[in-house]
């Protein structure tokens, strides 16, 4: 049986969330448990403005160094227009049917929202799932269905 780092720090961080985010059937989002954590592409970016602020260092380009500290602010900018688009969303778990292994799970949530929050462009998924796009911007709720695979008997 092979060590695998990434499978490591998986479970590490999935213990991490459901210590600090128990399972209920209603949530609502706020600063205490919306975590805006950089992916692939995200490490790739801050890779390259890393990049062009090192060669505007070394080669003294004024013009460089207004790339990289565009491209931080554009970082930064995209961390909290996402915070703020969660921010006090609410999440509801509806009655689901039940699925044998093998099938297609479909889990039913109702989105809702007040009146004086917009939450555009939405996009809910399980990890190796088809992804579901919604927005909350003309109606205050929306019930969607978000699917997965069901690879194993009993509880998710």
């Amino acid at each position: 049986m092979a060590f695998s780092l990434r499978a490591h720090w998986k479970k590490r961080f999935d213990r991490w969330m459901a210590e600090r985010i128990p399972p209920c059937r209603k949530v609502t989002l706020d600063r205490r448990i919306i975590y805006i954590l950089p992916i692939s592409n995200g490490f790739m970016f801050i890779t390259a403005c890393g990049l062009v602020f090192i060669a505007a260092i070394n080669y003294a380009v004024s013009l460089a160094f207004g790339l990289a500290f565009l491209m931080v602010s554009i970082f930064i900018l995209a961390i909290l227009y996402g915070f703020n688009n969660l921010n006090r969303l609410n999440l509801t778990g509806q009655f689901s049917p039940s699925v044998f292994c093998g099938e297609e799970a479909c889990f039913k949530v109702l989105l809702s929202r007040s009146a004086k929050r917009k939450h555009e462009a939405l996009e809910l998924n399980f990890p190796d799932s088809n992804i579901t796009h919604v927005d909350l911007a003309v109606q205050d709720q929306e019930k969607v269905n978000v699917f997965s695979h069901a690879a194993h008997r009993g509880d998710f």
